[in-house]
């Protein structure tokens, strides 16, 4: 099928920080977001229950908006229970449509190893912080990929069960503030150049619901840390595999829309998200999932 849009699914409004770089990298393309915002977030959520919201909003994406390939923007998902849906569920029911996840360009650009082949292609760095979900952190996913390239590298992770919630009701500067505060007061590592604990050297937003406040997380981090972009590691990891498979690029439409869907209020859901961008510029329509 040609003309077909690109899917975008996350939990909520979190991947909005991936489909802005998308549209900034690849603006040709058609894009369809769709964010479970009613049932947000996924990552207090067990596994076998985020398998079947996440089969649920996919299988719409691909059926009602005719999408063949769906970019998985959620850390969470990504991290808990891509690998199983991409072999099993897709393999079995949707065997020529794809399904990406968010985690492989980002552990790529944080070891500086190509995933594929195990080949050095850029900086390692020593230490590594993550900031994420409560079942990201739970599934160990980050620092496993990490210290299998990198085995030397210090990682700690740091469950930030407060953000999302916060995000997602669109709380306040000083709220969100405060959050984050709780959170990185538990992000120091052990530095062997300062002889103790510090900072990382590299910090990996792992929930691109964090992506929307990167500038308040920024404006609290040590400044020789490095966090890295995680939404446009994501836009050229996309490109690239789109050149890698034209038989999935062929079918992609490139008249440039955007359409954004949600489960929850989508009043609501405009409001928040328009303040997070910036200004009106995003339209919300309530849909219901299977």
């Amino acid at each position: 099928m040609k003309g077909a849009p690109v899917g975008i699914f996350d939990s909520g409004l979190g991947g909005l920080s991936i489909m802005r770089a998308l549209m900034s990298e690849l603006p040709e393309y058609s894009y369809v977001y769709l964010g479970d915002s009613q049932r947000a977030p996924y990552g207090s959520l067990d596994s076998e229950t985020m398998y079947r919201y996440t089969i649920q909003a996919i299988q719409y994406l691909f059926e009602q908006s005719k999408c063949r390939l769906v970019i998985v923007a959620c850390n969470t998902v990504s991290a808990v229970v891509l690998r199983r849906l991409q072999q099993k569920w897709l393999a079995n029911n949707y065997p020529d449509r794809r399904v990406l996840g968010i985690l492989v360009p980002t552990i790529e650009h944080v070891t500086g190893i190509d995933w594929e082949t195990g080949k050095r292609e850029g900086r390692a760095f020593s230490s590594v912080g993550v900031l994420a979900t409560e079942a990201t952190v739970e599934s160990g996913m980050y620092k496993k990929e990490i210290l299998e390239r990198t085995s030397s590298a210090s990682v700690i992770q740091v469950t930030c069960a407060a953000l999302v919630p916060l995000i997602e009701r669109g709380g306040s500067r000083d709220e969100l503030g405060s959050a984050v505060d709780e959170c990185i007061t538990r992000l120091n590592i052990t530095s062997k150049k300062k002889n103790g604990r510090g900072w990382p050297e590299a910090l990996i937003l792992g929930c691109t619901h964090y992506s929307l406040i990167a500038d308040i997380i920024d404006e609290r981090v040590d400044g020789d840390t490095k966090i890295f972009d995680q939404p446009r590691h994501v836009a050229l990891a996309t490109r690239q595999y789109l050149r890698e498979h034209p038989e999935i690029d062929e079918q992609l439409d490139r008249k440039a829309s955007r359409v954004y869907e949600t489960t929850g209020n989508a009043k609501e859901v405009t409001d928040i998200a328009n303040r997070l961008a910036g200004g009106a510029l995003i339209s919300f329509k309530h849909v219901e999932l299977p």
